[in-house]
């Protein structure tokens, strides 16, 4: 369909802008964009998969849209590894946001996540055990 980003796309983008109207973020479509400094994410996006944006280890700065329901396993996996610091070391989640999948967040050079209010389901008890353990 011609509003979900599809997997391998350029990866020497220096901000990561999904375009307005796209629904899903498929499997490693920006996994790898080594030279990313930026993720924005707009309203229209309901779904990220699997390493969406996975190793993209120069990022400090991700926006999430307030339509986002579903971060699939691994979606920010190393997110920010090399930089040492993205939003400040504090992720908030939009209130949209109910599903978390297995390790979206790990490896994140982040200290805190604020979850929105509708934030309900972690996939399993891994995924919460391992994003405990990336805050420490």
């Amino acid at each position: 369909p011609s509003n979900y980003l599809i997997p391998y796309i350029e990866r020497t983008l220096t901000k990561i802008d999904v375009p307005s109207g796209c629904t899903k973020v498929g499997s490693y479509a920006f996994d790898r964009c080594y030279s990313a400094t930026s993720i924005t994410i707009p309203d229209s996006v309901t779904s990220l998969d699997t390493h969406a944006f996975a190793v993209c280890d120069e990022v400090t700065a991700i926006t999430f849209g307030n339509g986002l329901v579903t971060i699939g396993d691994n979606a920010f996996y190393k997110v920010g590894y090399m930089s040492e610091v993205v939003n400040n070391n504090n992720l908030v989640l939009p209130d949209s946001v109910s599903t978390i999948g297995d390790n979206a967040f790990l490896d994140m050079p982040i200290t805190a996540i604020t979850f929105g209010s509708g934030t309900t389901y972690f996939i399993t008890s891994v995924t919460l055990t391992e994003l405990c353990k990336s805050l420490l």
